[in-house]
């Protein structure tokens, strides 16, 4: 294992055990900055299953099953983010509520225009929408991540490990490799390959996420 990769590895295994040796409840905000509520009712839930989506990232490395941790990567990344936006940015919990509001407002319609009986039984909350200028962050995940410092890299690093995650070219490649034996010129492994390109990515973004929550 390279250095840098093993050094993150390190990094994240050691991490995960001070998060999960916490014992609650959880100290939050000071006299000079209270949090509100709803920041804390966001941004801790948020934290924890960052923590738990890369623990269990770490148990499949550990199974010698590393290709198929990166949709737990790439989901642990984002939910990082977005605790870490919320808790830095003053409306960003009433911006996160406003946009939950609306993609659940689009969700109910398509659930009534549905014709699975399956779907009748879903019953979605509605909240009241509350003033906030970072709509657009809410609704947009490179936006959001925009109003970091370095954000374009967050938003790259997003896009690499979306890469690993969503169904097309970049997943059926993995499975293949140059094969002059095979008429067809390459074979289908059954084993994904995730070079140290990919692997320095995984540890990269795990590392950031636990560090970051």
């Amino acid at each position: 294992m390279d250095k840098d990769i093993q050094i993150a590895h390190e990094v994240t295994v050691g991490l995960l055990e001070s998060w999960f040796n916490l014992q609650p409840p959880f100290a939050v905000g000071t006299k000079k900055r209270p949090v509100d509520p709803m920041e804390i009712a966001l941004v801790l839930p948020l934290s924890a299953h960052t923590h738990r989506l890369i623990a269990a990232a770490v148990q499949l490395v550990d199974d010698e099953k590393a290709f198929e941790t990166m949709p737990l990567v790439r989901s642990a990344f984002e939910t990082a983010v977005q605790a870490m936006w919320i808790s830095q940015t003053s409306d960003g919990a009433s911006a996160l509520s406003n946009e939950y509001s609306r993609t659940r407002l689009a969700l109910k319609q398509s659930i009534e225009k549905s014709s699975l009986a399956t779907f009748g039984g879903i019953q979605l909350a509605e909240f009241e929408r509350m003033d906030t200028a970072s709509a657009e962050q809410a609704k947009k995940f490179w936006l959001m991540c925009d109003d970091f410092k370095g954000g374009s890299d967050l938003y790259l690093t997003y896009r690499i490990l979306s890469g690993y995650c969503h169904a097309g070219i970049d997943i059926a490649d993995r499975y293949l490799q140059e094969d002059e034996s095979e008429s067809r010129g390459f074979s289908v492994l059954t084993d994904p390959r995730l070079d140290n390109l990919g692997l320095g990515i995984l540890w990269t973004a795990a590392s950031r996420s636990v560090l970051w929550t």
